[in-house]
């Protein structure tokens, strides 16, 4: 037995330090709930878990961003849902117009309130917002940039492109194509100027490399297509460019800069690159193709036009050096050229058929013409069969321009109010156009209806294992608990019985 250094008791106060030490840890685990609440309780588990908890978190932002979302595109659905309803009642006073029981009065004011209308698409357009964003003015769709022929030109520009077409520059020319500032769109032709349905292109990629300029063939053969005052160039593996033209094209070389940037980005993960991109196309009267609707337009209006065309500049250069003029065509119509008017009494006294044309007409009857004056221009004047050959082309070109008229005759019978019957087939097309953007808006929102779900599920999951790593397990704890309390009392006990051995020694002395 010794005085000076009691080990039994410093043997007891260790024991009684790291038990303490031991259920001082099992407390804090017990009140914070927490397996780890100190980097040293497990320094991997720490470094794991705090990554897995940033993950969660983000991912419950990101389902707040996609629900603002689906609150954009409910917005843009729900004006657009107005829009059709609008169409669908200017579609109702088109049908009425095309009645023959209407008169030019009842006409007006039937155009009155499709203008009304069509103001009223305007208005919605330009003030549908959501957070203090317009989002149907073309801000949330992809940007593209053209010039003509180097020089920017506010008449031709970019009207939209399709999803697969990478960003970049591209060019592409010979296009060729008259544009009508009464109607508001344009014909495609020929490179000779002749009308055509349709035309092929290719579109050019200029790409860089080591600083210098090569150029792709990005879109072989090309369809170009019109409709509106809207070039369409598309291929068949769903490349689609949209152009949007306010004058004539003579073949000029167009240069494109697509930066596939505009669209409203959404951070639908939480992580770097996660994002869905919705694009709302500009919706305006134009792209709607119903800008030039008028249901007042009768057969008589066209008629007027048809003859302010045929006394163009355009017209009077086709027909440069023909024995055949302008003059001579108008003279089979009901318009009296001395008089300036259109005169329903022409053909009573000499039982001759006059009829009513519109500018399409007219325009099909001048491209007969140039080219009956082709074909004159390239027969032999030495051919001993040359007036006949020449007096047989007139000819045709008389029965050509008959034909023409005579379908001009019908048609007005099936519609004599042509405006009406134009808008019919406009309207409906816009009506088309509003379903198809109505139609990507609600894809989009079946993706993020998607995205939330997945996100909820993953952030379920991340939870879960996240608790597995940092959440006590309470019961298990709880008996960790009470061993060590047990371990600290009777390591308490044991020290005062430790300190009392000294006290022994006094009897050895006594």
């Amino acid at each position: 037995m010794q005085v000076n250094y009691n080990i039994s008791a410093m043997i007891a106060n260790n024991a009684l330090v790291a038990n303490d030490n031991k259920l001082a840890e099992s407390i804090e685990r017990l009140s914070s709930g927490l397996k780890i609440a100190n980097a040293k309780d497990n320094p991997s588990g720490l470094a794991i878990s705090r990554r897995m908890n940033a993950q969660i978190k983000g991912l419950g932002v990101a389902g707040g961003n996609s629900g603002d979302g689906i609150s954009v595109i409910q917005t843009a659905d729900g004006t657009l849902s107005e829009v059709h309803d609008i169409l669908q009642r200017m579609s109702e006073l088109a049908i009425q117009a095309a009645n023959g029981t209407n008169s030019d009065s009842d006409l007006e004011i039937i155009q009155d309130e499709i203008a009304q209308l069509k103001d009223e698409i305007t208005r919605i357009s330009d003030a549908t917002q959501f957070n203090g964003q317009t989002l149907l003015d073309g801000s949330f769709d992809f940007r593209g940039y053209s010039t003509l022929d180097k020089d920017t030109d506010p008449l031709v520009t970019v009207n939209t492109y399709s999803d697969v077409i990478d960003s970049g520059n591209y060019y592409f020319e010979e296009i060729y194509c008259s544009y009508d500032d009464n109607s508001g769109k344009i014909t495609l032709l020929d490179s000779n100027g002749y009308r055509t349905d349709s035309v092929k292109i290719d579109v050019t990629k200029i790409t860089k490399y080591q600083g210098r300029e090569t150029e792709i063939n990005y879109m072989y053969q090309a369809s170009v297509s019109v409709d509106g005052d809207l070039l369409k160039i598309s291929t068949r593996d769903g490349k689609e460019l949209e152009i949007k033209v306010n004058k004539n094209l003579k073949g000029e070389r167009i240069d494109l800069e697509l930066t596939r940037k505009g669209a409203m980005t959404m951070q639908v993960g939480a992580n770097e690159g996660q994002v869905l991109d919705i694009r709302i196309p500009r919706v305006t009267l134009s792209n709607l193709g119903i800008a030039y609707v008028d249901v007042s337009r009768t057969y008589k209006t066209d008629l007027i036009d048809a003859v302010e065309f045929l006394n163009s500049d355009e017209v009077a250069q086709y027909l440069y050096g023909s024995e055949i003029t302008a003059e001579d065509i108008i003279d089979t119509t009901f318009y009296n050229s001395k008089e300036g008017v259109i005169d329903y009494t022409r053909g009573l006294k000499d039982e001759e058929p006059y009829h009513f044309i519109n500018v399409d007409e007219a325009r099909k009857i001048v491209e007969k013409l140039r080219r009956s004056n082709s074909e004159i221009a390239g027969l032999d004047p030495w051919d001993p069969d040359y007036d006949q050959k020449k007096a047989q082309i007139q000819e045709n070109f008389w029965e050509y321009t008959k034909e023409i008229e005579r379908a001009a005759d019908e048609r007005i019978k099936e519609a004599p109010h042509t405006g009406a019957d134009q808008a019919i087939t406009d309207i409906g097309s816009a009506i088309q156009k509003i379903s198809a953007i109505r139609s990507r808006l609600g894809a989009y929102q079946n993706r993020l209806d998607h995205t939330v779900s997945n996100i909820n599920t993953t952030s379920e999951n991340m939870t879960a294992a996240y608790s597995r790593i940092m959440d006590v397990d309470m019961a298990d704890e709880m008996t960790v608990y009470s061993t060590q309390q047990v371990l600290s009392q009777a390591g308490t006990s044991m020290l005062a019985q430790a300190n009392e051995r000294p006290q022994q020694i006094l009897q050895l002395l006594q």
